[in-house]
């Protein structure tokens, strides 16, 4: 062993330039393997919030097109509706969230002072089901939570904290962009690089998103996770929403989902 090290040292003591690229070389070749895992299980693996990655479909786009003129065509997001309609019926689905992606809000405490710049998500009370928060205090949001004469959200731990100084700020009121709101929750912050779960302050999309008065109530601007209760039931999600797609579709008049 020690024979070895010491001509291992006499090789770079003759020839330093190519001991010294060697080294070099080694060096960047572990780091750029190990900063591909990294970004790899970032993206891919079961981690919080998005500890079911392993078990989640999403469906993130759309595409109708008209029954009779096929050169009739509109590409959106789904909604809330399709999700109920096309989602939520398939007994191998334990659990299904519609969301939008997170964006610039304005919070202030509820006499305007101490304004904010934020990231805002509207969502359902299934997010909290498919994706895993850690609580600091109070509870998700529910159905309980629609309506009402105050709207319920939930926000972030450094947001309590640069509102209030303090992250003990359940059944404290502030504005989301104007409107009077409760705290009913108060989260660990989430990480940018949890693309679906991450929001500042969440609250939920109105009821009506849930109602269809046309096949433009299919298209509403969110991203869906559909939990699967193991990942061999994907197949057969996949064949439910086809089902529900072709029904949905014999009932529409101009256009068609595909």
């Amino acid at each position: 062993m020690m024979q070895t090290i010491r001509q291992a040292f006499t090789i770079l003591r003759q020839n330093p330039l190519l001991s010294t690229i060697s080294i070099l070389g080694t060096a960047f070749a572990i780091t750029m393997i190990m900063a591909i895992v990294i970004t790899w299980q970032t993206k891919y693996a079961d981690l919080e919030p998005e500890v079911n990655r392993s078990r989640c479909l999403y469906f993130s786009a759309m595409h109708m097109q008209g029954k009779e003129n096929k050169d009739r065509n509109n590409y959106s997001t789904p909604s809330a509706a399709f999700m109920k309609e096309c989602i939520q019926p398939i007994p191998e689905v334990e659990a299904c969230t519609a969301f939008t992606t997170a964006d610039v809000a304005l919070v202030s405490l509820a006499d305007g002072n101490n304004r904010l710049k934020v990231d805002a998500m509207n969502t359902d009370p299934e997010f909290w089901k498919v994706f895993s928060m850690q609580f600091l205090g109070g509870r998700a949001l529910t159905e309980a939570d629609r309506g009402g004469d105050m709207r319920s959200i939930v926000i972030c731990a450094s947001v309590a904290r640069k509102l209030f100084g303090t992250t003990e700020a359940i059944g404290q009121q502030i504005l989301l962009n104007r409107e009077l709101s409760r705290i009913i929750g108060v989260v660990k912050d989430v990480s940018v690089t949890a693309k679906d779960a991450y929001a500042q302050v969440w609250g939920l999309y109105h009821t009506d998103e849930l109602k269809v008065t046309g096949w433009w109530s299919y298209l509403g601007g969110k991203t869906i996770a559909v939990l699967a209760r193991t990942p061999d039931d994907f197949p057969a999600i996949r064949q439910g929403v086809e089902k529900r797609v072709k029904d949905v579709n014999a009932g529409l008049e101009e256009m068609q989902m595909d």
